[in-house]
């Protein structure tokens, strides 16, 4: 199979496809106008890899339209649940909105997913993958890759939102998001590391809001609150969906920045569980000494505006 230039051949070659197969699309603008049983979703049958060669391969559904809205129905690429092992390198989503206001540009609910080189733009969300299904889970990995203003006014859709056994998001640029999150997970192990998670012009809800608890590390980061933010808080972790239970939560080598103003109104954290969450080694600015975290917390090697806090517990 060679290069791909067009959507139609493009279509057809997923469609002829084997698991496993790579698909190689040559770089350059798609837009999605074909719309197979009135679905202009490119649906995923099975494990593939798609990759772009000389470029980015940007995918656009700003010409799809109901007569109202340019929408999908869920996704530029809709994963069906045998499609177990996915990745995609090198490509660009663009402009996916759904009805329900959660048009991702990858949509999944199994498997494992790798994402690597890509960038998502006004999306109602960039990657939603909800794999409710505890047997079904597997690792999403996002890596290199950018987000730029993903969300949407009218509710609480987010940059990626993902549940699933594991989430990695390893650097990454995430800026801009419109009232969700940056990074939503629901993963029993998260890894949030070597990012740039920036509010931007935006106004985002928490940069990290780990909802189910279980194992995360987030290290070597840059977060930072924007002016226009509409949450106080950066990070929030807790374990109330899904059955999650708590876990070993260690947060280290990060810069926070608050650009929010009253600088005391802004916090780090907020944990709602019981375990008491390790952070450590953090460069803090526009923040109060006495107004960083909201429950469990030890804190340790942390700087504020280049003085070095004491140690506490709380």
């Amino acid at each position: 199979m060679g290069v791909i230039t067009n959507e139609a051949d493009f279509r057809k070659a997923i469609k002829e496809s084997k698991p496993g197969d790579t698909i190689q699309i040559a770089a350059g603008n798609y837009h999605l106008t074909m719309a197979p049983r009135s679905i202009y979703d490119i649906q995923i049958p099975h494990s593939l890899n798609i990759k772009s060669v000389g470029g980015i391969a940007n995918f656009y559904a700003d010409l799809v339209n109901d007569g109202k809205r340019k929408l999908v129905t869920k996704g530029i690429f809709a994963l069906k649940p045998a499609a177990k092992d996915v990745s995609f390198t090198g490509i660009g989503f663009h402009s996916a909105h759904a009805s329900s206001w959660n048009g991702a540009g990858i949509r999944a609910s199994a498997g494992n997913i790798t994402v690597k080189g890509c960038t998502f733009s006004r999306c109602d969300m960039g990657i939603l993958s909800m794999q409710k299904k505890i047997a079904d889970r597997g690792r999403v990995l996002i890596q290199d890759s950018q987000f730029i203003s993903c969300g949407i006014k009218e509710t609480h859709a987010h940059a990626m939102y993902v549940l699933s056994n594991e989430l990695i998001v390893r650097r990454c640029s995430v800026v801009g998001t419109l009232v969700g999150h940056h990074v939503k997970s629901l993963a029993a192990h998260t890894l949030v590391e070597n990012c740039t998670l920036d509010d931007g012009l935006g106004t985002s809800s928490y940069a990290i809001d780990i909802s189910s608890g279980g194992d995360a590390t987030i290290r070597n980061n840059r977060i930072v609150q924007g002016q226009n933010g509409e949450n106080t808080k950066l990070i929030s972790y807790m374990a109330k969906r899904f059955g999650g239970v708590a876990g070993k939560v260690r947060i280290f080598g990060n810069t926070f920045t608050n650009l929010q103003e009253p600088f005391g109104a802004c916090k780090v954290l907020k944990n709602t569980t019981a375990s008491v969450i390790e952070f450590m080694q953090n460069r803090l600015e526009g923040f109060e000494p006495d107004k960083l975290f909201i429950g469990p917390v030890h804190s340790v090697g942390n700087r504020l505006n280049d003085e070095l806090l004491p140690e506490t517990t709380q």
